[in-house]
């Protein structure tokens, strides 16, 4: 990647992995043009997402960023309210207008980062939060239900989007 790229969408690259996803986030820094970064689908490691907001933060350039089924806060969901602050706080990604978090698990915790962040961000004008959290006709990683697929006996699958598991 070159200082120049300014957008990058690896979305659906489900077996990209640990190290691939370490190294995707290594690279963010050295794009200083960054304005658009989707990652839907990826499942991003718990780990991966501290060392994500970092490599975001002082970027004037992002306007644009897809978490959407990225697997937040499916070891914890405390910890998805820690990230939700980091990314979206003064001093991260400021200049964002648009993130997206649908398909991933947010509780209440998750959902007042949200609202706290939000009510503080000067330019955030779109956010889509759909079918985050569990709930009865979803699996908890947000996988549609009766589809085969997914190896766990807590998710249903996804032909459309495969599970994160």
């Amino acid at each position: 990647f070159g200082p120049t790229l300014t957008s990058l969408r690896v979305g659906g690259n489900l077996n990209l992995g640990l190290r691939s996803s370490a190294a995707l986030v290594s690279l963010l820094p050295k794009v200083s043009r960054l304005a658009y970064l989707d990652v839907e689908g990826v499942a991003i490691p718990e780990n991966a997402y501290l060392a994500l907001s970092e490599a975001l933060s002082n970027r004037q350039s992002l306007r644009h960023l897809n978490l959407c089924r990225t697997g937040l806060g499916r070891g914890s969901a405390t910890f998805a309210a820690e990230v939700i602050r980091d990314l979206i706080s003064p001093g991260c990604c400021e200049y964002l207008t648009h993130l997206d978090l649908s398909w991933n698990l947010l509780n209440g915790a998750g959902a007042k980062a949200i609202a706290e962040a939000v009510g503080v961000h000067q330019n955030l004008t779109t956010l889509h939060l759909a079918h985050v959290g569990h709930s009865e006709k979803y699996g908890w990683c947000g996988c549609e239900p009766r589809v085969a697929g997914c190896r766990k006996p807590s998710c249903r699958g996804n032909v459309q989007y495969p599970c994160l598991h």
